[in-house]
């Protein structure tokens, strides 16, 4: 009984917080900032780091700023880590295929290394056709990332 009021405390807690924040200006509309000085642009366009919204006083986070976190997150560890720790591994793989000589043991590890190298890599490329499928099945219709490879 204690978990549940805890619980439902946490989540009005949550729901009250995220209903706090009023904006002015939708971030991703082109507008003047800061007034009267002429410059116009959008606030990701030129926000830095991992949470793009509320880094300026009339661009306030909304909910719907948490899919922009998680695909930067995703996008962060599909193409900043995996990709290259794969391409890493296909290189560790063949080092160790060539230099095994007469050793057997170090030659079957050198192929196990390339064969996972080249799995993770099919998956990591085949994520973002599943997360493509997803974000379609629930209804975005935007471009949500662009293949960097």
């Amino acid at each position: 009984m204690k978990k549940g009021i805890l619980l439902f405390g946490i989540s009005l807690l949550l729901l009250f917080s995220f209903g706090l924040n009023a904006q002015a200006v939708r971030c991703d509309l082109p507008h003047e900032y800061p007034p009267g000085s002429g410059t116009m642009f959008t606030h990701p366009e030129v926000a830095s780091g991992l949470v793009r919204c509320g880094q300026y006083v009339d661009c306030q986070c909304q909910l719907s700023d948490l899919g922009d976190l998680i695909l930067q997150i995703y996008d962060f560890l599909t193409v900043k880590v995996a990709a290259p720790l794969a391409g890493l591994m296909v290189v560790i793989g063949g080092i160790m295929l060539i230099v095994s000589g007469g050793n057997p043991g170090l030659a079957e590890r050198g192929k196990k290394i390339l064969i996972w190298s080249a799995i993770a890599m099919v998956i990591i490329l085949a994520s973002y056709i599943i997360v493509d499928f997803i974000l379609r099945a629930i209804g975005y219709t935007g471009n949500w990332s662009t293949l960097p490879f």
